[in-house]
Parts: structure tokens; sequence; C-alpha cells
């Protein structure tokens, strides 16, 4: 009998979202146990306020060794049935469990996508059971909801718009099309499509979005909205453009139709998942 799930993730947010579908299958797999995750600071934005999750630890990799012995100690004293490892730490090489994942698990040939890599790893926990992502770790609240209809309309985007949602941004400099290349195609598509266009970004993306509602009739949400409030956004959207980024991953994860624009990022292992989407 499985009670209790440990489910260490990585840190970034775009990592992290490749890895949901493997804490889909483990729900799926074990519905009555108890899901404690570890991830990074910037990505518990994820898992915030997910009722499926009993308990949620941030990994800080600065804590050095007195916080790291002190993590695993207490996590060693919960005695869990299972541990799926994705950072191959030496917390899942040495805490004890009936079910757990190998730090020296080799891929097939032809597995190349990094989701499908971290669901090869729980291959044995699952045993047999074919699944794949159902977007069950995203939930939406009511205050979302009032949230983003608030901000929408401010915005004079009405219920019954079509949405077109732009991410500008990415952490990296290497992963962004240019932002005057975003706005020459927003004005096409305004233009070609009876839609609005939503811009979405963290605080970073900030400088880059202004520029771009300044040029365009976009409306720019960056900074002014959570994670969970942009997968709200991504659902309600008739499709996502966007740079190699979260957001893209966020979107393939909800099966939003995604258009991703790729630099020098592989995009066979780290692209787009979702059943309508292209990759340019």
């Amino acid at each position: 009998m499985v009670r209790k799930i440990l489910f260490i993730t990585l840190s970034n947010i775009g990592d992290v979202v490749l890895s949901l579908p493997v804490l889909d299958a483990l729900r799926e797999k074990f519905p009555q146990a108890s899901v404690t995750v570890v991830c990074g600071e910037r990505a518990k934005g994820v898992f915030e306020g997910d009722p499926d999750v009993g308990g949620l630890i941030v990994y800080d990799k600065r804590s050095g060794i007195k916080g790291n012995i002190k993590l695993f100690i207490s996590l060693w004293k919960e005695r869990f049935d299972v541990v799926v490892d994705l950072r191959n730490s030496f917390f899942g090489v040495l805490l004890p469990a009936k079910y757990k994942t190998s730090p020296f698990i080799r891929f097939p040939q032809g597995l190349k996508h990094m989701k499908d890599k971290h669901l090869y790893k729980i291959k044995k926990i699952l045993d047999g059971l074919n699944t794949g992502s159902t977007g069950r770790s995203f939930h939406f609240s009511r205050s979302t909801e009032e949230k983003i209809g608030k901000l929408l309309k401010e915005g004079a985007v009405g219920d019954n718009d079509r949405l077109v949602v732009i991410a500008a941004g990415s952490r990296s400099h290497t992963k962004r099309w240019p932002k005057e290349k975003f706005v020459e195609l927003i004005k096409r598509v305004a233009k070609d499509f009876a839609v609005k266009i939503i811009l979405t970004g963290d605080k970073d993306d900030a400088a880059v979005n202004q520029y771009i509602a300044q040029n365009t009739q976009a409306l720019d949400l960056s900074g002014k909205i959570s994670l969970n409030e942009l997968s709200y956004i991504l659902k309600k959207a008739r499709v996502l453009i966007t740079n190699d980024s979260a957001a893209s991953h966020i979107a393939s994860y909800l099966d939003v139709p995604l258009v991703a624009v790729f630099g020098i990022t592989n995009d066979a292992q780290y692209g787009r998942w979702s059943r309508i989407s292209t990759v340019v």
C-alpha cells in the first residue's frame, strides 16, 4: 500500500513543468497517497495552492552541508513509500523507499524529449500504466477567475473576444526573438484576424513587453499575474506565440495550440508537445 510519495523536481519553472506529467502519473497510479514536493525557489508557484500537494519544500542549493543534512533527516523520518528524484541527488539515492527512481538509468536511443525521459524514469513504478500529461497540476480558484476577468476588462478585452497570447521574453537572451519582430508579427495578426493580443511575462520581461505594447494595441500583463493566473489565461487563448520559455512548456502541458520560436536550444529535447503546435 502506497501512502506517502516524495517528488523531488527541478529548479527552473520550465524544467519543472516538463516534470509535471510524472506527478500526474503518480497521482493516477496511487490516488490515495499523500504527495510531498521538493522544488527550487523559482518554481514554487507551480505547486502553491494545489490541494493535491500535501507538503511543499523549497530547496535552496546554497544551504550548505548542514542545511542538506537537516533536510535529509527530516525526509528520512517521513518514511516515504515512493521516492522519485528527478534531480538525481543523494536524497533519492539514500532515502529508503519501496519504490525509487535510479540515477543510473540508460534511456532508449530514440527517446529525446525531456518530458518522455522523466516519464521513463518511473516506468517500473507505474508497472504498465500508460499515462501522460493530464493538466491536473494547475487549479483555478474563483479569485483567479475574478482577477483575470478584471484585468482583461480594464484592458478592453471582452468575454467573447478571441485571445492570442504572446510571450516575448525568456531567461536567456539567446532564446529571444527580437522585440521588433514581435511588433511586426502582432500588427499582421491584428490586421488579418479579429483577435485581442495579450502580452505575458515576469518583471524581467517588462522592458521588452513595454516596447511591444507602445508600438501595438496589445494588452501588457507582464509582472501582474502569477504562474497559476498565466495558466488560466493560456487555457482561454486560441493560441500562444512564444520564445523557448516557461510559457511554452505550460501551454504544452495544458494542450494549448502553440507556435514556439526556437534559437540555439534543441527543440527535439525541450520543444512543444501540444497536439496543435509548430516550431519556427
